[in-house]
């Protein structure tokens, strides 16, 4: 318990031959959030390893939901894993419950998924070039239990019809980092 963990070349914690009445678990921080001038002030600097992880609350899984950030990229991912996750809450896309808002280079896009799986992994994504580096832009995604929809600077740039209720996760929040 209240255990900061940062920095590890590896996965961040692993039990290994442990079981539930031999450790206790809680209010334990992963990262030392990083600070970079921001739009106005001080902003988190996200590397993909830095970010800030919120524990599971139930106020930050609801059925409905907005999720909205303001963000600047100094350049786009080139080679491998292309996407950066701004928030995002229970684990990956193919996690039941998950939601998040991504870019993928100059692409800005939100999942949901409902029911757990590939198969109900459901997306929505901006045109190419919708973003540009070294430009602040305003980012955010909505969910109203019918559609799934894309914001970028004000205006929708995606929606996706889903017509399905989310079931609320149980997983910490992430923002920054995956």
């Amino acid at each position: 318990e209240g255990n900061l963990i940062y920095g590890t070349t590896g996965e961040s914690i692993r039990f290994n031959q442990t079981h539930d009445k031999a450790l206790t678990w809680g209010e334990n921080r992963f990262g030392i959030p990083q600070t970079v001038a921001g739009r106005v002030g001080a902003a988190l600097r996200c590397d993909g390893s830095s970010g800030v992880e919120v524990p599971h609350a139930p106020e930050l899984d609801p059925l409905e939901l907005t999720a909205e950030a303001w963000i600047r990229l100094p350049e786009f991912s080139a080679e491998g894993e292309t996407r950066q996750w701004i928030v995002n809450k229970n684990d990956d896309e193919w996690t039941e419950s998950h939601w998040g808002l991504v870019t993928d280079r100059s692409r800005l896009g939100a999942y949901l998924n409902i029911g757990g799986g590939e198969a109900n992994m459901i997306g929505a994504w901006s045109p190419d070039d919708a973003l540009s580096v070294n430009v602040w832009h305003h980012a955010a995604f909505s969910y109203d239990g019918k559609d799934l929809r894309v914001f970028l600077d004000g205006r929708e740039v995606a929606v996706t019809a889903v017509n399905r209720p989310r079931v609320p996760g149980t997983l910490p929040l992430a923002i920054g980092r995956r």
